[in-house]
């Protein structure tokens, strides 16, 4: 009976338990391990008399966001309803410690399996799918959390250019109703509400979604093709304080980043010449389209 029962544990895990964090790639085994589907009666035996000397997951440990890989710059969410097709999700979620926990119990009730300890082997199994369920909830929490952030930072991209181009001024019910729904996004994820801070955040986007700018509004540049020094005094310090630009030159690490390699030495800001054509990143969220045209009056950058 416990071999028929083992057997089908082992089967079970072995068909790709768990759902969320199946991996498209290949687990990189650790140095000095066995593989025990593999392994020798002496390997394994060594293994098994070990196996209750492993350090094991805490089970316990809140499941909490990821620290250092969300931390890089956010990319903006399309301000668009959430894609209901199948969502991708990154290995590194996929491939977490309860996952490599769930893998590596695998490996143990194989390995018992094949050794003829099929009370161990069921044993190992069990672990195996009760990790990959603890798996399967990481996984589940760190993708709302990822879409309550997108979902934040497409309204808070909204809100920016409704400032920017004159549309909160004309809309000002909608504008202050956005505002206030953006601060209830923020307040939810801070307490870990991520359904709420999701909901609160696409509110801002509907409300804003059919507001235009005002009419006759003149859109920032997006572009500016360098001037000789000796008559418009161009150098990054002077552009970046325009005011259709950043109207601050100490803004002028901005522009020097984002067009690092197209000057004749990425190392030396203060070298650019005539007829370079500069990007103008957006700074506060706002529009920017096309490029400067010294014939067109800009409002300044709000």
């Amino acid at each position: 009976m416990n071999r028929k029962l083992c057997l089908i544990l082992v089967g079970i895990i072995a068909l790709g338990v768990p759902v969320f964090a199946q991996s498209d790639e290949e687990p990189v085994p650790a140095e000095n391990t066995v593989d025990l589907g593999t392994a020798s009666d002496d390997e394994l035996a060594d293994a098994l008399e070990t196996t209750s000397d492993i350090e094991l997951v805490n089970e316990n440990e809140a499941l909490a966001p990821e620290e250092a890989a969300d931390t890089e710059e956010p990319v903006l969410a399309e301000e668009t309803a959430p894609d209901t097709e199948e969502q991708v999700i990154p290995y590194r979620i996929r491939n977490n410690k309860y996952f490599q926990e769930s893998q590596r119990y695998s490996r143990l009730a194989q390995g018992a399996y094949t050794f003829g300890d099929y009370d161990a082997s069921t044993d190992f199994a069990y672990e195996a799918i009760r990790y990959a369920g603890l798996s399967d909830e990481y996984v589940a929490l760190q993708m709302k959390i990822r879409e309550a952030n997108n979902a934040i930072a497409a309204a808070k991209h909204r809100i920016d250019w409704a400032v920017s181009s004159g549309a909160s001024r004309q809309f000002p019910v909608e504008y202050r109703e956005a505002e206030s729904w953006y601060n209830e996004s923020l307040s939810a994820r801070a307490a870990e509400e991520w359904d709420n801070a999701i909901d609160a955040a696409y509110k801002v986007i509907e409300l804003l979604a059919y507001i235009d700018a005002p009419e006759g509004t003149v859109p920032l540049p997006a572009r500016y093709t360098i001037r000789a020094w000796t008559t418009f005094k161009d150098c990054l310090w002077n552009i970046a304080g325009r005011p259709w630009v950043y109207g601050n030159p100490f803004q002028w690490r901005v522009l020097y980043n984002a067009n690092k390699s197209k000057l004749p030495d990425p190392n030396n800001p203060n070298l650019i010449e005539p007829g370079m054509v500069l990007d103008i990143p957006s700074l506060k969220g706002e529009s920017r389209q096309g490029a400067w045209d010294g014939s067109r009056t800009y409002p300044p950058l709000r």
